[in-house]
């Protein structure tokens, strides 16, 4: 019997199955027609199928990462001035510098000051509220211990953490070399 002259077969009392062979000798191409509904049913090859499916999951990712900018928080530019002032005899500094943060959230910004030629540790804290757009923050830190800064280079480190309605969106950390100058 001739392949290509076969009748289809029954597969069900619902439906009508159809098989074709290709002259090329690719799999059987499978098509269910509903005999009563009127609804046609396509079933796909399985190469074909594999490659709906990546175009599906790949359209799914990119939709996702485009969306990410407006669904999911995060810190896009942060960094902190290069300069700081020493106030209050090198117990106090004022460090400032550039957060932008997703609009709506809230940036809980923690900043760490150290000088190797003195010792000296301070530490302050802020809250940003993000509106989308770099926003200046500034940060009074206070000296922890006996020794006090003095002008001159020292390091800084500064850790956000952004939320949004309680929930924690992001979180980076930074470090910069700094000069500490005169009020």
């Amino acid at each position: 019997m001739n392949r290509l002259a076969r009748k289809p077969a029954r597969a069900s009392s619902d439906l009508e199955v159809i098989r074709v062979e290709l002259e090329t000798r690719r799999p059987l191409a499978v098509r269910y027609k509903e005999c009563r509904g009127g609804h046609m049913f396509a079933r796909w090859h399985r190469p074909a199928l594999r490659s709906l499916i990546s175009v599906l999951a790949s359209a799914t990712l990119v939709a996702l990462m485009l969306a990410g900018s407006t669904a999911f928080g995060r810190i896009a530019f942060n960094t902190i001035d290069a300069s700081a002032l020493v106030v209050d005899g090198g117990r106090h500094l004022v460090i400032t510098g550039p957060l932008s943060c997703t609009a709506g959230e809230r940036a809980f910004l923690r900043v760490t000051v150290t000088q190797r030629e003195t010792g000296a540790i301070a530490e302050g804290r802020t809250l940003v509220h993000c509106s989308g757009d770099i926003r200046q923050w500034e940060v009074h830190a206070t000296v922890r211990g006996a020794a006090v800064f003095q002008l001159g280079l020292a390091t800084a480190s500064a850790l956000a953490r952004t939320s949004a309605h309680g929930d924690t969106t992001d979180s980076h950390q930074w470090l910069v070399n700094i000069t500490l100058v005169a009020d």
